[in-house]
């Protein structure tokens, strides 16, 4: 039995076996890999879903199981989603990362960890960060410094015992302690102990627990109802995506969550809505996410995104003469600035970009409408307003309505929005539904749309 995905399991008699073509789809990722250093298997199958289907390998689940059967030693196939450079898993590689800096016998910088294994021993940077945020040996000393937690083993466990009694009020009345906090308000007590850091504090509570307590992420610790509609929750998630230093897909911090917390919860959508930090890089199911600061989008380039984009949409603006541009005719991605970390433009990332910009509305509920704000369409009744009266004089068939806005990405199927049947229903907006026509209130005696 071969794993379908959400609990479904497909006999292996119905998938076409064909080693070979699995092989050429390792090489493919193979060579995304160079640049990208990771794949979400999504995007992979995307690419193959034709021949695939073909085979009857009907999703991504069902073809990562497959490259992890008929491995062609290219890829690490650690756990779904994740498609890793090879050897990026391998136990020899931490063992090596370990024995280096217990021989150091203190902290090691990153820097000093890129050199010995990244530049002479020729390892991917990848692989060297995937080992250390992986250990259960190695821990951060401090911003950019590692060491290994055996240093601190001869700590009397009543010593932590007794902090941990110290942070248990805390997390029944807030739900939520921030270690370094914590770690300045007793710094001398903790410095007599030989705890010299917040990191070395955090990964040591970390390793024995504290009853009620969860270490999702540094500098966090939370209890175990802790909601994920808080702000620390957002800051947490902002951080894992951050740290990643490159696009991550979805399933990336719903499978940590997930790990975390034990169950389906809402932190990353609640994340989504309110975080300014964390930027669409793709929608939907397969969703793709990168943090504002891995591409560098500070208020200058912002800046000059905007001076790029205000040109092009007074050239579609006067060019289709209308009030309002599609995000399709924005998007010349020849046009935009070289993003960092080797990653490419999307149209959903600079829709997002314009979104949390206080220069731009996206209008319709897919964000594909982009006016400038300040200008006359200001929200979903404006827009329906605006083409109503310049599309269609005044008024049309209701469905003839929605093909138009369908066609332009308002809404699914086209359908009026909430806040438009609202304004409707409370007679506040300019125009009324009559049978199955839209009319506007002002229309005097012109010809209607049939």
């Amino acid at each position: 039995m071969l794993y379908g995905g959400r609990g479904e399991y497909i006999h292996r008699k119905f998938i076409t076996h064909d080693k070979e073509w699995i092989h050429t789809v390792q090489d493919i990722a193979a060579s995304w890999i160079e640049e990208e250093e990771y794949i979400h298997v999504a995007k992979l199958y995307k690419e193959v879903k034709d021949e695939a289907e073909k085979r009857n390998v009907p999703n991504e689940y069902a073809l990562y199981t497959l490259m992890r059967q008929y491995d062609k030693g290219l890829l690490a196939f650690p756990r779904f989603p994740a498609i890793l450079p090879y050897g990026s898993d391998r136990i020899e590689n931490h063992e090596w990362i370990r024995e280096y800096i217990s021989g150091k016998g203190g902290p090691v910088s990153i820097k000093e960890l890129s050199d010995e294994f990244v530049n002479k021993k020729g390892w991917k940077r990848f692989t060297l960060e995937f080992n250390l945020s992986n250990s259960d040996e190695i821990i951060p000393y401090s911003h950019g410094y590692y060491t290994m937690l055996s240093r601190y083993k001869l700590l009397p466990e009543r010593h932590l015992a007794f902090i941990s009694s110290k942070i248990i009020p805390i997390l029944t009345e807030n739900s939520v302690v921030h270690i370094q906090t914590f770690f300045e308000q007793n710094k001398m007590y903790f410095k007599s102990d030989g705890i010299d850091t917040e990191y070395v504090l955090y990964y040591l509570l970390k390793k024995e627990g504290i009853p009620g307590g969860e270490f999702p992420r540094f500098p966090y610790i939370v209890s175990e109802n802790f909601s994920g509609e808080s702000l620390a929750a957002r800051h947490l998630v902002e951080e894992f995506i951050r740290e990643k230093g490159r696009i991550v897909a979805r399933e990336e911090p719903l499978n940590w969550l997930k790990e975390w917390l034990g169950k389906e919860n809402r932190i990353l959508d609640l994340a989504l809505i309110h975080s300014n930090d964390i930027m669409y890089y793709s929608r939907g199911r397969y969703g793709e996410y990168v943090h504002r600061d891995t591409i560098d989008m500070d208020e200058a380039n912002e800046n000059y995104i905007h001076d790029i984009v205000s040109k092009r949409y007074n050239e579609v603006k006067s060019g289709y003469g209308r009030d309002y541009v599609l995000l399709e005719e924005l998007y010349q991605p020849d046009q935009l600035p070289i993003l960092p970390n080797h990653i490419p433009w999307s149209m959903e990332l600079l829709g997002d970009i314009l979104k949390k910009s206080d220069r731009w509305v996206m209008v319709g509920s897919y964000d594909k409408i982009v006016v400038k704000r300040g200008e006359l369409i200001t929200n979903e009744v404006d827009l329906v307003d605006y083409i109503l009266r310049h599309q269609f004089n005044g008024a049309i068939k209701l469905t003839k309505m929605e093909q138009y806005l369908n066609n332009i990405h308002y809404s699914k199927d086209g359908s009026l929005l909430k806040d438009v049947l609202d304004a409707i229903e409370k007679n506040i907006a300019p125009f009324i539904i009559e049978g199955d026509e839209l009319i506007h209130n002002q229309l005097n005696g012109g010809m209607r749309n049939e």
